[in-house]
C-alpha cells in the first residue's frame, strides 16, 4: 500500500513552468503516481477562466481546488463538489468602495467562468490576449449577474485589504504573486479546501503531500503529512517545508517530488 494517497500542489511557480505549462517529465510522473494509487490535485488561486490554457495538459489530474480553496472540482467526472461564494452584502460594499476610489477590482463569478473588471488596465489586456478571453466591464454592483467566488486586486491591494479589515467584512486577502492580491470568503484557505477533499476521499492528513512556492502555500505545507517547497520558493515557504526540491518549477520539480516520495517512499 502506498504511503501517500493524495498529492496536492500549487500551480504557478510550482507545478507549471514560467510559460504556464506542465513539463513532459511532470506529466509522465503524474501518470506513474496515479498508476500506484496516488491521486493528483491542483490547488491554486486561479479561477475557472485562468485554467483555460491548461485544459489540454490535464489528462492525469483527478481534482482541482481553485479560488485558493473555495472551489472543489472532480476533474475526471467534470463535476463541482463544493463552491464557497462571497456574501452579497460584503461583496457590494467592497465593489462600491473600489468604484468610488477608482481601484482596480476584478470579479470572478460562479457561472460559466464569469470574469469582470471595473478598469481595463494594460496588465489585464495583456492577460486577456494570453487567455484568449476578455473580462466584462462593470460600472456598478447591480451589473454583476451571478454569485461572486472572489476578487483580484492589483495596484491598490493593500488599501483594499485595509478597508476589508476596518469594515469587518467576512473576507480576507493574500498576495498570490508580486502585486496581485486574491480576495475570498473569510473561511477559505488552500489547506481547508484540501482537508474537505480529503474528508470526501477518506484520506488522512498524514497521507497527503503538498507542494508550493508562495505565501498562500505555507499553511498547507505545514499541515500535510509532508510539505514540499520547490527550489524557487520564497524563503518563508522553504522554512515551512519538510523538504526542498533541488529542481525549480522550470525543471520539473514535481517529477522529482514524485520520484522521491511516491514511487520510492
Amino acid at each position: 500500500m502506498i504511503k501517500y494517497k493524495l498529492l496536492a500542489m500549487d500551480l504557478d511557480g510550482t507545478a507549471v513552468n514560467n510559460a504556464g505549462d506542465l513539463g513532459e517529465k511532470t506529466r509522465a510522473a503524474f501518470k506513474k503516481a496515479r498508476a500506484q494509487g496516488c491521486l493528483i490535485c491542483f490547488v491554486s488561486g486561479r479561477r475557472d477562466v485562468d485554467m483555460r490554457t491548461l485544459y489540454s495538459q490535464m489528462q492525469q489530474v483527478d481534482y482541482l481546488i481553485l479560488n485558493n480553496g473555495g472551489k472543489l472540482i472532480d476533474w475526471q467526472r467534470g463535476t463541482i463538489l463544493e463552491n464557497e461564494c462571497v456574501e452579497k452584502a460584503d461583496a457590494q460594499r467592497l465593489v462600491e468602495f473600489c468604484l468610488q476610489n477608482s481601484y482596480i477590482l476584478q470579479i470572478m463569478g460562479d457561472h460559466n467562468g464569469f470574469w469582470a473588471t471595473n478598469i481595463l488596465s494594460e496588465r489585464t489586456e495583456n492577460y486577456s490576449r494570453a487567455l484568449g478571453a476578455s473580462p466584462v466591464k462593470y460600472c456598478s454592483f447591480n451589473e454583476i449577474p451571478c454569485g461572486i467566488e472572489g476578487f483580484v486586486a492589483f495596484q491598490a491591494g493593500e488599501k483594499i485589504l485595509r478597508f476589508i479589515e476596518e469594515q469587518s467584512l467576512s473576507l480576507w486577502g493574500v498576495e498570490s504573486e508580486p502585486g496581485c492580491y486574491d480576495i475570498m470568503p473569510a473561511n477559505v484557505t488552500k489547506w481547508r479546501g484540501i482537508a474537505r477533499l480529503a474528508e470526501r476521499l477518506h484520506v488522512n492528513s498524514s497521507e497527503i503531500i503538498t507542494a508550493g512556492n508562495y505565501y498562500n502555500d505555507v499553511e498547507m505545507l505545514e499541515k500535510a503529512g509532508i510539505g514540499v517547497a520547490v527550489a524557487n520558493a520564497l524563503d518563508v515557504v522553504k522554512r515551512a517545508a519538510a523538504y526542498v526540491t533541488e529542481s525549480d518549477n522550470n525543471s520539473d520539480a514535481m517529477a522529482e517530488l514524485i520520484q522521491k516520495f511516491v514511487l520510492h517512499p
